[in-house]
């Protein structure tokens, strides 16, 4: 493990404010956010900084304003729902993405009990605020959470209605918040699932370890980020192998211009399902680690990971695929090993969900070790109006790192 000293504006002391664009995270006092949140439900009602619900599966605007914002209301009564991928396509009883909304009143009480919690600052004890915050949704949305907590082995699930309080323009050089409010749903998710928050310090380009802004940034200086170019199906943090997180989440703190961007995602275990009845003869190239060889991004150092397969698991429930979010960077060693990839490929476009279009008050947690996911092109404006997610990486805790980095 590296120490935290590895990244290079990191305060002594503590993870601190070490992107100097960001505000502060130390915790506002209760006044002062309860007096930044009435801006935000003002700016809601004006239409300013949304709630609406929407993510990269489900919302296609057709039945949306003008701007691609879903109509529905974020206090919508409650509701789950469960899709599976392409349902004609899919074996009966698979639930590969799980959908829940907030019941009425539910997304004020998260404000409420948030803003209640001790001021204690993410970068000084980040596990006094994972269990503050977990504390605060058990409060507040416990019915949310024991939903998610049974169903830990969907491929994704999307929970719809979240109020993360006023935010700061889109731009290179700023925070994505002006509250710890996103951060505390994250952190909070995490420790109710059993699982907590963890950064990575080979990639030098996150706004934050622990909490990443996601947003266009030209030239894509900051990676994944880019300017809107389309993604390919991947494994966040692959490249890590064993020490990838078991999940992420993104929280859509502005859908941004573009309504038709979409965050499609596959299934491992019907990618698995599939290459068994159509290639078997491929699951034994995958998963041999001497078939291809994966390379870092530049972002982490670049060269080539330490030799591993593209696909671990014997049985379609247990199947990892380790790809990288750019697939160019995997490199076949022989024919039959391109020939494999390739036909995964094609599996995969035929497969995917490509219904998620996120939109402000998404939180999406997508399970990182039993499904892959993309992000489709989209036209960004390069103004303080584009997208804005907040991405953070859940480990089991078991596996967390001294100082929570890898």
């Amino acid at each position: 493990h590296r120490d935290l000293h590895s990244f290079p504006t990191r305060r002594s002391s503590d993870l601190g404010t070490w992107y100097s664009g960001c505000a502060p995270s130390t915790m506002m006092s209760k006044q002062s956010l309860e007096a930044a949140m009435a801006v935000s439900f003002r700016d809601n009602e004006q239409g300013i900084c949304t709630s609406d619900f929407e993510t990269d599966e489900t919302t296609d605007g057709s039945n949306a304003p003008e701007g691609g914002v879903d109509s529905e209301s974020d206090t919508a009564s409650v509701a789950v729902a469960v899709h599976p991928i392409h349902s004609s396509g899919v074996a009966s009883g698979t639930s590969a993405l799980m959908q829940i909304k907030l019941a009425s009143g539910e997304a004020a009480r998260v404000v409420s009990e948030i803003l209640d919690m001790d001021p204690v600052s993410y970068d000084d004890n980040v596990e006094k605020f994972e269990e503050d915050s977990a504390a605060a949704l058990d409060r507040s949305v416990g019915r949310v959470v024991d939903l998610v907590r049974q169903n830990l082995t969907a491929a994704a699930i999307r929970i719809q209605g979240f109020d993360f309080g006023p935010l700061f323009p889109t731009a290179e050089a700023r925070c994505s918040h002006r509250t710890h409010i996103p951060a505390a749903v994250a952190a909070g998710l995490a420790r109710s699932l059993g699982l907590g928050v963890v950064g990575y310090s080979a990639e030098k380009i996150y706004s934050h370890p622990l909490f990443h802004d996601i947003r266009p940034v030209q030239g894509g200086k900051e990676g994944s980020n880019g300017s809107g170019e389309p993604l390919n199906f991947h494994m966040d943090m692959s490249y890590e192998f064993t020490r990838a997180p078991e999940w992420l989440a993104l929280l859509c703190l502005r859908e941004g211009v573009d309504p038709d961007v979409k965050t499609p995602f596959v299934s491992n275990r019907v990618l698995y399902s599939r290459l068994e009845e159509n290639y078997p003869e491929d699951l034994v190239i995958l998963k041999d680690p001497a078939s291809y060889k994966i390379e870092r991004p530049p972002s982490a150092g670049g060269g080539f990971a330490e030799e591993m397969p593209l696909l671990t698991g014997d049985r379609a429930d247990d199947a990892t695929f380790w790809l990288r979010v750019h697939h160019d960077r995997i490199v076949p060693q022989n024919e039959r090993a391109k020939t494999a990839f390739s036909h995964m490929q094609s599996l995969m476009d035929e497969i995917a969900d490509n219904s998620v279009h996120l939109v402000a008050g998404d939180v999406f947690l997508i399970n990182n070790w039993k499904s892959l996911h993309t992000r489709t092109k989209f036209k960004a404006a390069f103004n303080e109006k584009d997208r804005l997610l907040q991405r953070s990486y859940f480990k089991e805790r078991s596996y967390l790192p001294e100082g929570r980095i890898f």
